[in-house]
């Protein structure tokens, strides 16, 4: 049986995170970067063309881009420290260093996640379905009405050579993975192939920001069912101590 710990940081809570653990946390910054102040930060104008849909269930974004597209937003599973948390299984990742702007080009955190020495690594985005506490968690039946035209977006960057395994949907209505970066990257026997970024010329880059979509009706998944207490994401980097996964404009959007 897996173990979880949650951590939680108070200076991020442009990002809907808070911080709490049942072991004693590392620094305020452990998962994600603090905000620089900075007054040269490229403003967030609406040409990034992720910005342009409709009807987004946040999972993870910045304060800053998420306020820019308030008004579109149905569902907000960012962790709060109560009903929605990011949990670390087993004390397999760690917080890690961010450098550089975020996906948007900004000042502003992501998640960075590192592997500790226990040999594997794995971290979900759980939503609790609690009256009051997380009432967003239904919202993701809404989707079944049309998943042709919902998408699955996620900003990730990291080093040359590193797959990640992405896990999307819930146990009820099933489940889907697959691996982004570059190279591959085995889970209980089976092999995920990095698929391609949709920028970049469709290769992936260490040195940048790439971007995956996933159309949600290639998933298998039926948002139609009853929905219980379940992770909405989560990540897997395999055992090399080190590995890093940068994460960053996380969400489901209409297109």
């Amino acid at each position: 049986m897996k173990k979880y710990f949650m951590i939680v940081m108070a200076a991020v809570l442009s990002l809907g995170l808070l911080a709490v653990s049942c072991k004693k946390p590392a620094n305020d910054d452990d998962l994600i970067d603090n905000p620089i102040d900075n007054p040269d930060d490229k403003p967030v104008t609406g040409e990034d063309a992720s910005l342009q849909g409709s009807n987004y269930y946040l999972i993870v974004m910045d304060g800053v881009t998420s306020e820019k597209i308030a008004s579109k937003v149905v569902a907000d599973y960012r962790p709060d420290g109560e009903g929605k948390n990011l949990w670390v299984w087993d004390g397999t990742y760690e917080g890690g260093t961010t450098s550089g702007l975020s996906f948007y080009g900004l000042t502003e955190g992501w998640v960075c996640l590192k592997v500790t020495t226990v040999g594997w690594s794995g971290a979900g985005w759980q939503v609790n379905n609690i009256e009051g506490k997380a009432p967003d968690w239904l919202k993701m039946k809404d989707l079944a009405t049309d998943t042709d035209k919902y998408y699955l977006h996620i900003g990730y960057k990291g080093a040359a050579g590193q797959a990640h395994i992405i896990g999307f949907g819930y146990a009820a209505g099933g489940e889907y993975k697959f691996a982004i970066g570059e190279g591959s990257l085995d889970d209980a026997g089976v092999t995920y192939n990095a698929i391609a970024p949709i920028n970049n010329n469709g290769k992936f880059d260490s040195k940048e920001w790439n971007e995956y979509e996933v159309k949600l009706s290639d998933m298998g998944i039926d948002f139609s069912k009853d929905i219980t207490d379940a992770n909405v994401l989560w990540c897997l980097s395999g055992g090399e101590t080190g590995k890093e996964i940068n994460l960053d404009a996380v969400f489901v959007y209409k297109k």
